[in-house]
């Protein structure tokens, strides 16, 4: 399905479900900002019942008639899909445990690509944190894949920033691109996603890597940290240009950089090297392993 399709639809389920009384929220640790509330919410709430998310689908229906007087091609968007007999459904057949905050993922014009959600509650030993929206598993249905989400682009179209800075997750950077206005931030889904997506976007600029503060610990992380370092000296290196690669760090009692700019704990750069230097030696063997054959001082150190 077209991106405007997908922008179009997931806007208007915004709209209707708005998340107003979350413009400061703390969620499991981590502080959501919304910068545009209250002229405008830019997350949702997506109802835990399944009774309340068919009253939503038909709000959303009802609404597109009255504007448009045409719905728009439900199937083809994630989280819709359809069940014979039963007509149009969005999202899941059973109930959740609580409401599910709404994520929008942002390409780089700006439209919402695809939607994350994330529980209201907090819930012990809950086997993971987000949940794409999505119907890959509903009859008709498709995911989203794992898109790079562009926070930058609400406020670059038609300018040239310097510097890309890339966090976990759409919400770290929602709270680092305000604290960094300059920059062009940008967030993955998960570590070990959009690699390729990251450096398009940083291309021929500086990039600011701000993963959480476990990939001076977690092999796994530094293992995904020097793959995207890896696949962007390659890019450097194929066309010829020059710009530093840098890992922001900061006070590890704060896990993400989000944490640790709303706590004001000052922040410090490192070079790739120094980077390096500072891992514990299972994660120095896996980023090792991954910068085989990279010469570090491609990358501004």
């Amino acid at each position: 399905m077209s991106i405007d399709v997908r922008n179009k639809v997931y806007r208007k389920l915004i709209q209707l479900s708005p998340a107003s009384r979350l413009c400061e929220l703390s969620l499991e640790g981590e502080t959501l900002i919304d910068q545009n509330c209250p002229q405008f919410c830019r997350y949702g709430i997506f109802p835990k019942s399944v009774e309340d998310r068919h009253r939503l689908l038909r709000s959303l229906i009802r609404s597109f008639l009255k504007e448009d007087e045409v719905l728009p091609p439900f199937i083809g968007v994630p989280g819709f899909s359809r069940r014979r007999n039963k007509g149009l459904q969005l999202g899941s057949d059973f109930d959740y445990s609580s409401d599910l905050l709404l994520i929008p993922f942002l390409d780089s014009k700006g439209s919402i690509q695809a939607c994350q959600m994330k529980s209201l509650d907090n819930i012990p030993n809950r086997s993971g944190k987000y949940l794409w929206l999505s119907s890959v598993r509903q009859p008709y249905g498709c995911g989203p894949g794992t898109p790079l989400h562009h926070e930058g682009a609400i406020g670059f179209q038609g300018k040239n920033p310097k510097t890309v800075l890339v966090t976990e997750g759409a919400l770290k950077a929602a709270i680092a691109q305000k604290f960094f206005p300059d920059r062009y931030v940008v967030g993955n889904s998960g570590v070990a996603t959009s690699h390729k997506e990251i450096v398009k976007a940083a291309r021929k600029k500086e990039l600011e890597i701000a993963f959480d503060a476990d990939c001076f610990t977690n092999p796994n992380v530094a293992r995904a940290l020097a793959s995207l370092i890896s696949l962007r000296v390659r890019e450097q290196q194929f066309l010829d240009y020059d710009h530093p690669v840098r890992i922001l760090t900061w006070d590890k009692r704060f896990k993400g950089i989000d944490d640790a700019l709303i706590a004001e704990a000052p922040l410090k750069h490192l070079e790739v090297k120094e980077w390096r230097a500072a891992l514990t030696p299972e994660c120095f063997d896996v980023a090792r392993h991954e910068l085989a054959g990279i010469s570090l001082s491609k990358m501004g150190g």
